[in-house]
């Protein structure tokens, strides 16, 4: 992810992300999941919030295998529901772009790469 919009989210949610701030971990996907992220980071924090929920604390966030990998401590059963519909969900959507999958501007992109490295 840029490290502008990593900046974003440790800011907007530091209880969550404050440990991989501090660490100088970076979150290790594309920007086109930066919505998914971000609204999950928000919903697992108004859980914790509200219901008096555990502190979920990020431990690694990357892609792996075409999805989002959310790894946290804390996250009680609530918290582990909302983290696997996220995952799930960043299969649907272009890392890069943020786009519907298929993405066909992104997959464009990947072809004229491709081509060009294998002259």
């Amino acid at each position: 992810m840029s490290p502008e919009l990593q900046e974003v989210l440790f800011v907007r949610h530091g209880r969550i992300l404050g440990r991989m701030r501090e660490s100088g971990a970076d979150i290790e996907c594309g920007d086109g999941w930066f919505d998914v992220l971000d609204v999950l980071c928000a919903r697992l924090q108004f859980h914790t919030d509200t219901d008096g929920a555990p502190q979920v604390v990020a431990v690694q966030v990357k892609e792996k295998a075409g999805a989002l990998r959310f790894y946290a401590e804390g996250a009680d059963e609530m918290h582990g529901g909302m983290i696997d519909v996220a995952q799930a969900m960043s299969e649907h959507f272009c890392q890069s772009c943020g786009g519907r999958l298929p993405c066909l501007a992104c997959s464009r992109t990947l072809a004229a790469l491709r081509t060009a490295d294998t002259r």
